[in-house]
């Protein structure tokens, strides 16, 4: 449900692709940082062993790199002539940024011997700064 989501994010740059003057020189493309957040709470919320893990690997591993609008826009930008349909966030351009890490929304109980597993796998990706 989250991976599906966030491959659906409407606002992306495919790799070799250049967009509003940044171009994406990595293998992967990138999502806007509003589509990586939401991903993020996403997989805080569904809080699984399966959800942390992918966390942990998107956010903490891979160290995702997202674009956003610049902001402020530079008083050079804001004036120049930009075609009147584009739509007014894009005047200023964008530029990449780094996601924030992963962290589990809570910490888990251990009731069932999933859930045992569950921490001591949240454990060991803490021990290796995963989380």
């Amino acid at each position: 449900m989250c991976c599906r989501e966030h491959d659906h994010c409407p606002h992306y740059i495919e790799k070799g692709e250049c967009k509003q003057g940044i171009c994406n020189k990595s293998s992967f493309t990138r999502s806007h940082c509003d589509c990586d957040a939401n991903f993020r709470r996403c997989l805080q919320n569904v809080n699984s062993e399966t959800a942390n893990t992918i966390g942990a690997i998107f956010f903490n591993v891979v160290q995702v790199i997202c674009f956003k609008q610049r902001n402020p826009c530079s008083e050079f930008q804001s004036s120049e002539r930009v075609d009147e349909n584009a739509v007014e966030h894009d005047k200023c351009g964008i530029e990449f940024a780094v996601v924030e890490r992963y962290e589990p929304s809570r910490t888990f109980c251990c009731s069932t011997r999933g859930e045992v597993l569950e921490i001591y796998f949240n454990r060991m990706l803490k021990k290796l700064h995963l989380l």
